[in-house]
């Protein structure tokens, strides 16, 4: 039988009572922990990467804890307030291993914030701490990566509603009613988030103006909030298996992040560090269907033996009886196997496609092709509005603030004015892509920042264009995203695009597809093209961008083929 104690009192170095629930079959021995610690209340906690249940089942104990100032956890809340985190962590990990039912080895696991809190907690370097497993995770070094330095919009605002939803039925609870206007907007922001993102200029945005909370969106876009926090994996001592989607918000911080550990992290364990990169989004659960695509049989029994991978890692490194698992996993859409590699990319041959425009007078959509372009190749123009940004449809996107995630079709955006279109021919063979996706194109613009948007589509003969990857960059970022430099109106500059990785067969018959575009709203802030300082803006320039594709100024797809 198995039994779960609830509210276990454990005292930090503060003095903050942090509760915790413990979950253990009754009348076993101590036994190695599995500990999560979760923002979004200990009771509901059940993630198809591992639950409590299976945890205990695997033969372990289990603790699930809320984080400080969040549900039964005492202390004082604050969004993003990472510096509690990693000596919070570390003091119920020793708490952990000074109980009669844990035999001094503890492990951590949990998606999200809770694989955040996993590695601010190792850097900690608590003893009893011998492996983490953290999933779908990213970290400030490679968030702005992800992004191309623009700011998640969506992201950040639906998460934040959703966090207070807690913070004010916490302070009722307390008899600490706030004024109406701050219940109202709550109830808002929950019911119609999109209302919240459409307010210009985004620093003054009233939504997050509430009584006492303790984040306002002047704070968060004056970066004096880190929405991520920092790593320094040369602390990370432990094993560590990371979990990843190519469809997840994170995909290119979870491969970092594995990589930099083993690069940084201790000498011992390099060889033990894991990666498994699957068909998934952003989310708790992780079915085998995202999107339009349905990965089929392989993809579902993967999701169903996760938990069983994770008790394997476990099983190795907290009991030391198990064989290790393959150094690198990860699911080729497509195809819809899984492969194995010791490195991410795996082995494979660069290939590149030309942007080429079809001559036409008035633009109708241009080619992706192998050709080389000419010299007098003319160039593709288009309008981009801040006023009217192009929507938001699937992709690498949160779920919270009523955007659907994932592989949908982005056919219906094409006949817009600022979207321009590449195809390729119908291929004649089956090409498979694995690894990281990157344009390199020669553009300008008429203001003095903006935005490339970049999709990668997979055409099929039904003709859905299936969103597989995309990347942005903000121009004023355009070297790095520790410093910025506003553009020269017009000056022709070479730019590359990051679309992240990707592991996806094109079939025969199907075509590659391009989307150029400088706009993705609400999943990412809309440029104001004025060349200010994020959110001051409440109404925009319209600017003219040119993508130039010559032989002696080319843009060019590149795309890594998978050695077979």
């Amino acid at each position: 039988m198995i039994e779960i104690e609830e509210n276990l009192e454990i005292l930090t170095r503060d003095g903050v009572l942090l509760r915790a629930d413990l979950y253990r079959r009754t009348g076993q021995g101590p036994l190695p922990v599995i500990l999560f610690r979760t923002p979004y209340d200990k009771t509901a906690l059940n993630m198809d990467v591992l639950t409590p249940m299976q945890a205990v089942r695997g033969g372990y104990a289990c603790v699930v804890q809320d984080t400080r100032g969040r549900f039964a956890s005492g202390g004082d809340w604050s969004p993003m307030a990472w510096e509690a985190e990693g000596p919070d962590t570390f003091d119920t990990v020793e708490w952990i291993a000074k109980q009669d039912w844990c035999n001094g080895n503890v492990g951590m696991a949990g998606a999200s914030y809770l694989g955040i809190v996993q590695w601010l907690g190792a850097m900690e370097q608590p003893p009893h701490l011998k492996a983490i497993a953290p999933t779908m995770s990213t970290s400030a070094e490679f968030d702005s990566h992800d992004t191309g330095g623009c700011f998640r919009l969506d992201h950040v605002f639906s998460w934040l509603a959703f966090m207070a939803a807690d913070w004010l039925k916490r302070r009722v609870a307390l008899g600490d009613i706030p004024d109406a206007d701050t219940i109202a907007k709550i109830r808002t922001m929950a019911t119609n988030p999109r209302l919240v993102m459409d307010e210009l200029p985004l620093r003054e945005n009233p939504w997050f103006d509430l009584d006492k909370f303790p984040l306002s969106v002047s704070e968060l876009l004056q970066k004096s909030v880190e929405q991520t926090p920092t790593f320094d994996f040369s602390r990370i001592q432990i094993p560590t298996l990371s979990v990843g989607g190519f469809f997840d918000v994170f995909p290119r911080a979870t491969i970092k992040q594995f990589d930099a550990v083993v690069e940084q992290g201790a000498d011992n364990v390099a060889n033990e560090h894991r990666l498994i990169i699957g068909p998934w989004l952003h989310a708790g659960t992780l079915p085998h269907y995202q999107g339009e695509m349905n990965f089929g049989l392989l993809a579902a029994a993967s999701y169903s033996q996760l938990p069983q991978k994770h008790l394997q890692f476990f099983d190795r490194h907290l009991k030391g009886s198990a064989a290790p698992l393959p150094r690198i996993e990860y699911f080729l859409a497509g195809l819809n196997q899984w492969l194995t590699t010791e490195t991410w990319p795996p082995e494979s041959q660069l290939q590149s496609l030309h942007l080429r425009s079809n001559g036409d007078a008035g633009y109708t959509g241009g080619r992706l092709t192998r050709e080389l372009p000419v010299d007098d190749e003319p160039a593709d123009v288009y309008r981009a509005d801040p006023s009217h940004p192009v929507p938001t449809h699937g992709g690498r996107v949160l779920y919270l603030g009523g955007l659907a995630p994932g592989p949908l079709s982005q056919a219906h955006l094409e006949p817009r004015d600022d979207v321009l279109v590449y195809t390729g021919e119908a291929l004649q063979e089956q090409l498979v892509v694995a690894g990281n996706v990157f344009l390199k194109m020669h553009a300008m613009t008429s203001a003095t920042d903006c935005d490339w948007i970049v999709k990668l589509l997979d055409v099929l003969p039904d003709s859905r264009a299936i969103l597989v990857a995309e990347g942005a960059l903000r121009a004023r970022f355009r070297l790095g995203y520790d410093s910025e430099k506003l553009l020269t109106p017009d000056q022709l500059l070479e730019y590359e695009v990051d679309l992240g990785p990707v592991a996806w067969a094109f079939e025969r018959g199907h075509q590659l597809r391009l989307h150029i575009q400088s706009s993705n709203f609400p999943h990412l802030d809309r440029n104001m093209q004025t060349g200010n300082e994020l959110g001051v803006d409440s109404g925009g320039v319209i600017a003219m961008q040119t993508i130039v594709h010559t032989f002696s100024t080319p843009s060019v797809l590149h795309l890594p083929i998978l050695k077979r």
